[in-house]
Parts: structure tokens; sequence; C-alpha cells
């Protein structure tokens, strides 16, 4: 099963003593509260290994030094104290336990071992053949300055993963290494977590806060290191943007070279494409807090409500979310998370509250909890019940012991910050002079042809979306070729297949949910994400990622030392799209090293001397080069196309990178048939408004099929699968793309565009062909 597509959903909570009391009985509850949550796991045919269950709590210094006496290890005092929990590979604890001591050596005092007392009865075969060796080590910072011991320690236990490797180690995985707090987690089922690690036993472990997860995997293989909780956070649900939060985070390391300087290089990657969206969202969170924001702040930026259509919102939070809406990609899909950084425990939910979070709040104690039962308390002290709702949060200061609820959360993050001003003063929404581009009729009998068009896709597709509003709705059943078996030359878009929700992951509903799903989108350059500061605002916004001639018009006409035109064009010979392609990158780079914000790649300039690159082709190289050269962030894609002219051929673009779309040939075909059709009963300016309600309401509903709620969280994911498609140009154009057929590369590419290029610039071909794709036809068939 290819780990790019594995998910998962499972039972979470936190339960914390509000006056910051430590205890035994708060451990016992909170595993209570897990083992009553064991119907949302699952069980391997064994029985007794479980999808993987775990627990967060405070680090119990008390027992700490009860059991470490007995080892004849001093420890330190609490605030030099911290434990790192490793999973080493069996048959090379020796070896790796020496590496480790040496590296933490060199910026600490490395205090010893202790092995983890388990008891192997309480797990099964299956989860015994992958089970690591597991240990405690002690750290201890006594006589050594540093202004930030957890930052310290998130950096030491970077540099310690680098170990991996080594293919000896690349089992190795450290679950928590912290002066705050501990993990304890595998592939248990939930209520024998407490009986296979004896620790969780001991009167002696007291904690004033837990986080505690019962995990189930649905399409993936149970692990021990993807148990939860991971450091940060425990979470239920699904990342469906997974892929474009790690693609963009990889795009954005030149912005983390700047704040981290050479430390980058040990911290670097932040995410791995190896582990679950859960893990990768925990690293995301931890990357942020010790980047210097504070965990409620990392969570609201990553995971932020549905703001874009929430009339209930003060100004202030408005201009909270719409500043980091800017800067940041929301990781989106249900989701029902726990955090703490151990100073603050919260919980909160998506923005669609597509998962279930109750809390209670009695004299001293907070529960949230997946389900409510978990544990019972007497109905007297309850002080408060309630249930998190779409995009609510709920969190405790576990110095303070105060309770913020979600618009408290907000006021607090946003405190002594700008904001609101920052907004007004910088963000610039694009409203043009005039509503629909100004067109003549005009004759593109070669351009269509060259771009792939039928009489049956104008007047089945395009005219019908023109007339309507609303894409054609079609019988099911398609009984043509797949693309890379087709005698035909076929566009590019058709090698692709959008990718749907699935098991446990809910698409949401773009015509009922439509509140909280938005098309709003930011063009221009984003500044350092880790950075605040007014610039960041100087962003300018559509309402949709759909444009047409008077929209990019007045964009270059407004904003001239912005923009650049970049032709897509390759001379028309086979072997000549590859280095034409090096070219536009390296010109793409060449123009935003010189300021230019906002790329346009044309495919206008299609002429006997030179054929249109596949737009998707063109943004997919661009998007993964300047990834790689880190600056992607620095600039937008406009992808002037006259190939597009549905919702998948669109999506497609934007899925790899695009930010605006102007389909300018389907826009001409609209302004020919008001010209030619007397039974066209729009106007040009009706039927071009349709024609782009059609589309916007067709990428919702796509966007929707994946539980996506934006398109900023869509753009850039990839989210589609290739049926014959070589991996050289998955590689260099649709990197991350799941290709289970391999097909044809650049020349094949090449050689299907100029198919249709050659007879219509050479005249051969006099009309466009019928079709055979929408309707059936013996002259459209194979």
């Amino acid at each position: 099963m290819s780990e790019l597509i594995e998910k998962d959903a499972c039972g979470v909570g936190f339960l914390a003593n509000i006056k910051g009391i430590k205890s035994h009985k708060l451990l016992y509850n909170a595993l209570e509260s897990l083992a009553n949550l064991d119907h949302r796991g699952a069980v391997s045919a064994d029985g007794k290994t479980g999808d993987g269950a775990g627990i967060l709590t405070q680090i119990p210094y008390k027992f700490f030094q009860k059991e470490l006496k007995k080892l004849g290890i001093n420890v330190p005092s609490v605030e030099d104290f911290a434990v790192g929990v490793f999973f080493l590979p069996k048959g090379k604890e020796e070896s790796i336990k020496k590496e480790i001591e040496d590296i933490i050596n060199q910026k600490f005092k490395f205090l010893g071992w202790r092995e983890v007392p388990i008891k192997e009865d309480e797990i099964g075969e299956i989860a015994k053949r992958t089970q690591p060796t597991i240990f405690q080590g002690f750290i201890s910072k006594e006589g050594i300055k540093t202004d930030n011991f957890e930052k310290e320690l998130f950096i030491l236990r970077k540099r310690l993963e680098k170990l991996t490797q080594n293919p000896d180690y690349k089992d190795f995985y450290i679950p928590s290494l912290s002066s705050r707090t501990i993990v304890y987690k595998g592939l248990v089922t939930a209520p024998k977590l407490r009986d296979f690690y004896f620790d969780l036993q001991d009167e002696d472990y007291e904690t004033a806060f837990a986080i505690f997860h019962q995990r189930y995997s649905t399409n993936t293989f149970p692990n021990w290191k993807l148990a939860h909780p991971f450091r940060m956070l425990a979470h239920n649900g699904e990342i469906n943007t997974i892929s474009a939060n790690r693609n963009w985070l990889k795009a954005k390391e030149q912005d983390i070279r700047e704040v981290w300087g050479e430390l980058a290089e040990i911290i670097l990657p932040i995410t791995n494409d190896n582990d679950s969206d859960s893990a990768s969202l925990d690293n995301a969170v931890e990357f942020l807090v010790h980047s210097g924001k504070d965990i409620l702040t990392a969570i609201n930026v990553l995971i932020p409500r549905a703001w874009e259509n929430d009339e209930r919102l003060t100004p202030e939070e408005r201009a909270f979310y719409e500043y980091f809406a800017c800067i940041f990609e929301s990781w989106d899909g249900p989701a029902a998370i726990a955090f703490t950084d151990g100073k603050i425990i919260g919980g909160k939910l998506d923005r669609n509250g597509l998962r279930p979070a109750r809390y209670i709040i009695t004299n001293d104690t907070i529960l949230m909890a997946s389900e409510v039962g978990v544990i019972e308390f007497p109905e007297e002290e309850v002080v408060l019940k309630g249930r998190l709702g779409p995009g609510d949060k709920i969190a405790l200061d576990l110095e303070t012991g105060k309770i913020y609820f979600s618009e408290e959360i907000i006021d607090l993050i946003a405190k002594n910050k700008k904001y609101k001003e920052w907004i007004e003063s910088n963000i610039v929404p694009f409203i043009p002079a005039k509503d629909t581009p100004e067109l003549e009729y005009k004759e593109v009998l070669k351009e269509l042809i060259t771009f792939g068009y039928d009489k049956d896709e104008i007047n089945m597709v395009v005219k019908e979306m023109a007339l309507k509003g609303a894409e054609p709705t079609y019988s099911m059943g398609n009984d043509t070729p797949i693309s890379v078996l087709s005698r035909r030359p076929k566009m590019l878009a058709s090698y692709f297949k959008q990718r749907f929700a699935q098991v446990t992951n809910p698409p949401i509903d773009p015509i009922r949910e439509k509140k909280v799903m938005s098309l709003k989108t930011y063009v221009g350059r984003k500044e350092n994400f880790l950075l605040e500061t007014p610039k960041h605002a100087n962003q300018i916004v559509f309402e949709s990622p759909i444009i047409f001639d008077n929209e990019m018009e007045e964009l270059i006409k407004t904003y001239p030392e912005k923009v650049q035109i970049i032709p897509t064009i390759f001379p028309p010979y086979e072997t000549a799209l590859e280095p034409t392609l090096d070219e536009i990158c390296e010109r793409v780079e060449e123009a935003v090293d010189n300021g230019k914000e906002i790329i346009i790649l044309s495919d206008r300039d299609v002429s006997i001397e030179g054929a249109p690159i596949p737009m998707g082709l063109a943004v997919g190289a661009v998007n993964t080069y300047m990834a790689k050269k880190g600056k992607r962030s620095k600039f937008s894609i406009i992808a002037d196309s006259g190939e597009v002219r549905d919702t998948h051929s669109i999506a497609f673009l934007i899925g790899y990178g695009a930010t605006l779309v102007n389909p300018y040939m389907a826009v001409q075909i609209i302004r020919n048939l008001v010209e030619e059709d007397k039974k066209f009963e729009l106007t040009f300016e009706e039927a071009v408004k349709n024609y782009k309600k059609a589309v916007n309401e067709g990428l919702l509903k796509i966007m929707s099929k994946m539980g996506i709620a934006t398109i900023k969280s869509y753009r850039g994911s990839g989210l589609f699968e290739a049926l014959g498609i070589s991996k050289e140009v998955i590689d260099k154009c649709f990197p991350g793309t799941v290709s289970k057929l391999d097909g044809i590369g650049f020349v094949e590419i090449a050689r299907e565009t100029l198919a249709r290029f050659n007879p219509a610039f050479s005249g051969e071909m006099k009309e466009l062909p019928v079709g055979g794709e929408y309707r059936y036809r013996r002259e459209g068939g194979e």
C-alpha cells in the first residue's frame, strides 16, 4: 500500500486538573477514559495487537527520582531535567545507545539509561514482530546556560534523528524528548496500555494533565511509531491536503534557513513523506512553536475556522484569520485534536466540525473526549458541559488555571498585535473596472484544433455551461479507451484522474456546506512565514481562481512592476519540448529574482513557428523547479491557457500549483457562439457570467469529493492519480503523484501535441472533428 495515501481515524481526548495539582488519580482516570474509547480502535487477527494506543503526561518527577536512585543516578532539579523515550532497533541497542550518548554529551550531560519495564504478554504476536526495545534516556542541563531548554531539546532530537540515515537504524524513533512531557505508546489495545507499561501502574507516577488516544487504522498498516499521541498532539481525522502541506513546507525551506541559520540543516526536513498525516501535523505545530509562535497561534493558523463567510466574527477575529491566510496554507480535513506544549493544553475542531469532541468542566477538572461518558463525574461537581462546534477550540492555561473558549483564545493570541491595521492598510481586494471582457468575433479554427476541441465538446460542454450556469450532466459509463491506449492524440489532463474521499473520510456537500467553503485566492509574493510584519498582508485578493482577459489586462496595467508574461511555446519538433520547459523554468527564476511576483504562463503565441506546451506540464515544471530552489512562495502563477475549458482541466492546473487560471479560448468560443448561433438566447455578458458560475461550482464539487473546503488548501495538492505517464515526467512536473501504470514521456507528449498542431497550421484540417467522447458516434469511435 502506498504510504502517500495513508490516513487514520481514532478516539482522542485530554484530562487536566484546573489547579495544576499532580496526582496518580488523574493518570488513572485518563487511562480509564482511554480504555472506554477502545471500541473506536481496531484489533488485529491475533486478538491482542491494537492499531495503537498511547498517553502523554507531564514528566513524573517524583517517580523518576525513586527509579533513578535505584540506578545510582542523581536527579537534577526539575528545571534542569529532561527525559527522552527511545524506540531502539532490536539487536542494535548497544551501538546506537553509544552514538546517542555521544551526541547528547556534546551539548548537555547524559545521566544514564533505563529500560522501560513492560509486560509482553499484553501484546499480540503481530505487534511483537515489529516491537522495538524501549529505553528512557535522562539528560541534565545543570550548569549549562540555555535560554530555551525545550528548543534545544528539539534541535537535539533532530540531530539524533539523522541516525536513521544508517540502514541499521532505520527503525529508530523518539516518541518524546522534553523537559515537560513524556509519551507512552505502542501497538497495544487501549485497555491494556496500563498493563503493558508497569510505570503507569506506579502510585508515584503523578501528573496534572494527560492526552490519550486510541488509533483506528482504516487504510494504513499499524506501526509502533505511528501510534498517538505524538510530541505535542493527538489527532482523530484525516488531513486531506497533506501532500500540498508537505510540498509547501519544502518550498519554504529558504524561509526556514533565513530564520534558523546554520541550524536549518539540522532541523530540515520538517516533515517526512513516509509518516502519517497526523505525524506531519505534529511536526508542523512543533516546528512553529520552536520558531517563536505560541501553541495556540500555531494550531489556529494551521487549522483555522471557516471565517470567510462567518458574519458573527468581530473585525479583530476576521483580521487575525485573514492575515494568516495571506501566509499559511490550511491543513484541511476532518480533525479533532488534543494538544499541549506542557504549559497550555486544549482541544480543537476542524472548520466543518466533522469529528466529535465533547467537554465537561467540574470544580477542579476539565475533560475533552470523542464521546460523553468516558469517565463519570458527580453531577453536583459539574460546572459546564458542552461540545465543540465547527472551528471551535478550548484551552486551559496550566500555570494560571484559566480556561479559554474560542473567541477568548483569538483575543488572547491577537492581543498587542496589529492584524486589523495591517490588513486594512495592505490587502487589496481585486475589483475589475469591467465585469466581463470586451471581445469581438474571431476566427480561431486553427487554435481550436491545436487545443484539442471538437464539435461535441463545444456544444455539449462549453455551450451548456454558458447557457445554464452549471456543468452538464450525462448518464454514467464511458466506453472510450483510456488516454494512454487511445489512437487519438489526447489532452494531458485526461491522463489524470481525480482522487476522492474514502473509508472514514467524509466528502463535503458543496451545496449544503457552501458556507464553510471558499474559493478566495491570494496573489503576490509571500513573505517569510515565520515572521510577522505589515508586508505579509500585501496581497491581491480574488474571490475566485478563475479570471478573464479584462481582469488579467487590468492586473498587468495596475501592477506592471510585479507582472511578467512568459510564453509556453516550443519549436514544432518532438525533442524540443523538454529543453524548452527547462528554459521556461530558468526564465521564471530570473524574473522572480528580479522582483516579479506574478508570472503569467501563456500559450497565446501559438503560430506556425511554435506549438503550445501542455499547460499542466508548464505549471507543474515551474512549480516543482521553484519549490526545489526554495523560491516557490515568492510568486504566483497565472495559467493563461487556451486548452482549459472544463472544471477538470482547471482543477488539474490548480492542483499542480496555478494560482489563477484564465480560460481565454473557452471565453472566445462563447463570444463566437453568441454571434453564430441564432438560438443562443443570452447576451455575451450573461453567458460568460454563467460559465464562470459553472466553473466555480464545479471546483467546489471537486474539492468537496476530497473533503477539502478551501481552494487555498487544494492548490498544489496534486490530488490526482496518473494513468499512463512516465516516471521522468512525474518526477519533473508532478512529484508525489501516484502513477500505477507507466507510459508516455516528454517526446510522446510533444508528439501528441504536434499531431493536433501540424494538421491545424498546415491547412490539412478544414473543420473541427465531430467528437465521440460525450455522445456515441460511428465516426467518433476508435
